[in-house]
């Protein structure tokens, strides 16, 4: 087992981000970025890459001089899923269905708790006081901040997508070819949107339209209040990579090599 995947570090910024630093934005973007959407503050990451935007944009920069605070390790374990944090407390899962919860200021462990999930490679993403993630066996669950079961739902496939929220909802891809959108309270099904390949990424949700790139070599676009696909996009090869929403522009990747820059509004 590589050591690296066994631990948690922490640099100096005590933030834990998707990338480096915004000033390589240019300076009209990201103003747009700032006025549309609420980015992560310090003391908190809630969910995969920051935003519901999938920007993976904080306010602060990190340090050109970075040193290790902290490290906290799983003995004979290992972390793939990044952490959220909420006011101050990181909380990650790790590939044995185990929750820790570590004070971000020094990586003091406050609880950890085995769960019955298989295991967890999806980033955890929070709301309204609770914690929500799918598994490596297809369930996705709902906890407290104590890591206590409150629901479970069960998909079909490998749930590798982390989540996103839109009006009391939670959405999620699996690798059952299948969207998923859930009350979020209850863990109800409200509709569901079945594709031709593997959902691997997060869905990037802006205003009442969510981004599903998938395995199938298509952008998918969805409306969110009908739960109906409005329109989709050839991409010519397979992508798990989630898309990322600044303006009427989504940006994502292909495994064919190809980067994408698509004006949603016109599609």
């Amino acid at each position: 087992m590589n050591s690296i995947s066994r631990r948690c570090f922490f640099h100096q910024t005590k933030e834990f981000t998707a990338v480096a630093c915004a000033t390589s934005l240019m300076p009209a973007l990201r103003n747009e970025l700032f006025a549309a959407s609420e980015v992560a503050q310090q003391d908190s990451w809630t969910i995969f890459r920051g935003n519901t935007f999938a920007t993976g944009e904080a306010k602060s920069c990190l340090s050109t001089d970075l040193t290790i605070l902290w490290q906290y390790e799983v003995e004979n374990g290992a972390f793939e899923a990044t952490p959220v944090i909420v006011d101050s407390v990181c909380f990650i899962p790790d590939l044995d269905g185990v929750w820790h919860a570590l004070n971000l200021n020094d990586g003091t462990l406050k609880w950890k708790k085995k769960t019955e999930a298989f295991g967890f490679v999806a980033s955890p993403a929070f709301k309204d006081g609770r914690l929500y993630v799918g598994d490596l066996d297809g369930i996705f669950y709902c906890y407290d901040l104590d890591g206590n079961e409150k629901w479970k739902f069960e998909a079909q496939a490998e749930i590798s997508s982390s989540a996103n929220f839109y009006e009391g909802k939670v959405l999620f891809g699996s690798q059952d070819a299948t969207l998923y959108c859930l009350d979020s309270k209850t863990g109800k099904l409200a509709w569901k949107i079945e594709v031709d390949d593997q959902i691997r990424c997060s869905p990037t949700i802006v205003e009442d339209r969510s981004f599903v790139a998938g395995c199938d070599g298509r952008l998918h676009i969805i409306a969110l209040k009908k739960g109906e696909e409005v329109a989709q996009g050839e991409i010519q090869s397979p992508t798990g990579v989630t898309p990322a929403v600044m303006g009427d522009h989504v940006y994502f990747g292909t495994e064919g090599g190809d980067f994408f820059n698509i004006n949603w509004r016109n599609a």
